[in-house]
């Protein structure tokens, strides 16, 4: 089941793309760049390149992708929490045929949690459980393409290039989403200054967080809405649940650990048992499929975790400041939840949407009874589609760029 609706019609944006003849060019017309490595060494680049505007690209090369497009591994600036120039990996995806008036709107869609090892980034997975998932999702993916938008992935700061990767950082994965969407903007004139932000689970709290942050970080593109599949929220009220209660699904727990650790002081060995210390390289090294294994982390009962006298306050206050209640949303939002998930709980993501909803922000919620945490993405996809082209002709009505709104078809 994909998306019933996609812009197929016109998308506003400058008029250089009205005349682009060969969807996926580069800048310079070429659709690569030839200087990018053909190695890994792709993913560091030399740091005299790092300087520049966040969301412009530093190189390109062709890669295997969704069908319905072309696409191109892309290494692009961004800007860590600490103000440093950082490489961002990800992929821009353009669709098949010439763009429509204006260039194709693009979709800038952020990952579920894969882990914080190089090796878990997208781009660089290859094979086992995570394999299947991201089989899930790049089918996904090929249907926003046949819709008509050009799709930008990331693979989030720290996630396959130099740095720690800020697991459920808001801010920082805000930035990459929109750098991102900036870089597919510059990457070819068939694309337009239109967009949305859409995730899943890990995604799904990074578009939250883009609607927040996105529209001020990069003013130059207008976001139209964030679609969240299942954004994990209330875990900063969840750390004493954790340490107090014999639950399982440890995994998940040095990756918010290393993630906090990104702009607090957590040192492993006042938080964690000597045992569970010692386990920390295995996160390090190791992506969610393993981690989540009953030989691994996930074997692990919560309780076992943290030392008994471990002060957790500063760990929870940096997973609650970084809350998607948190986010200050300032386009609309369409959230999907499935009624049996066991990853992301559907009590509370329905916290997260009224007291999104208290302070004003337009906040769309469906639930999907049937649809647990993965195949909650293939099920709403549609209704997704949907809210975006009434969003985006609601915008339009409102707004002195007159944009025009996608034309509904059916699949």
């Amino acid at each position: 089941m994909g998306p019933a609706t996609g812009p197929t019609g016109n998308a506003t944006g400058p008029s250089p793309a009205a005349s682009a003849s060969t969807p996926g060019a580069s800048p310079s017309g070429d659709p690569g760049d030839a200087t990018a490595p053909t190695d890994d060494s792709f993913y560091t680049p030399p740091a005299k390149l790092l300087a520049g505007p966040h969301g412009s690209v530093i190189w390109s090369r062709r890669t295997a992708g969704p069908k319905s497009g072309t696409t191109w591994l892309v290494l692009y600036r961004s800007v860590d929490l600490h103000g440093r120039p950082i490489a961002v990996s990800g992929t821009v995806s353009l669709p098949n045929g010439a763009a429509p008036q204006g260039g194709w709107p693009v979709l800038s869609w952020a990952h579920g949690t894969t882990g914080i090892a190089d090796q878990c980034a997208p781009t660089r997975l290859a094979g086992g459980l995570l394999g299947a998932y991201q089989g899930t999702v790049l089918a996904s993916l090929d249907r926003w393409l046949d819709a008509g938008y050009a799709v930008a992935a990331t693979d989030y700061q720290g996630l396959g290039t130099p740095g720690p990767h800020p697991y459920l950082i808001g801010p920082a994965a805000a930035r990459s989403v929109t750098d991102a969407a900036l870089a597919a903007r510059e990457f070819s004139p068939s694309v337009s200054t239109q967009w949305f932000a859409a995730g899943h689970s890990q995604g799904g709290h990074a578009a939250m967080w883009t609607a927040g942050v996105g529209p001020a970080w990069a003013p130059s593109m207008r976001l139209r809405g964030v679609v969240a599949f299942a954004p994990p929220s209330g875990l900063g009220g969840a750390v004493a649940t954790l340490r107090g209660q014999p639950l399982s699904g440890g995994g998940f727990i040095p990756l918010l650990l290393r993630g906090a650790q990104t702009v607090e002081s957590l040192p492993d060995a006042k938080l964690l048992t000597p045992t569970m210390a010692k386990a920390m390289p295995e996160a390090d090294a190791s992506c969610i499929d393993r981690l989540m294994s009953p030989t691994g982390w996930g074997g692990l009962k919560t309780n076992e975790v943290f030392v008994p006298d471990a002060d957790l306050a500063r760990f929870a206050a940096v997973l609650g400041a970084n809350d998607p209640v948190k986010a200050k949303p300032s386009v609309p939002v369409y959230v999907a939840q499935g009624g049996r998930d066991t990853v992301v709980m559907s009590e509370l993501t329905g916290e997260l949407v009224a007291a999104l909803k208290a302070s004003g922000a337009k906040v769309t919620y469906q639930t999907y009874p049937a649809a647990d945490h993965l195949t909650v993405l293939p099920l709403a996809e549609a209704d997704a589609a949907t809210w975006m082209n009434t969003t985006w002709a609601s915008a339009a009505k409102s707004t002195p760029a007159k944009a025009t709104p996608p034309t509904a078809t059916s699949r």
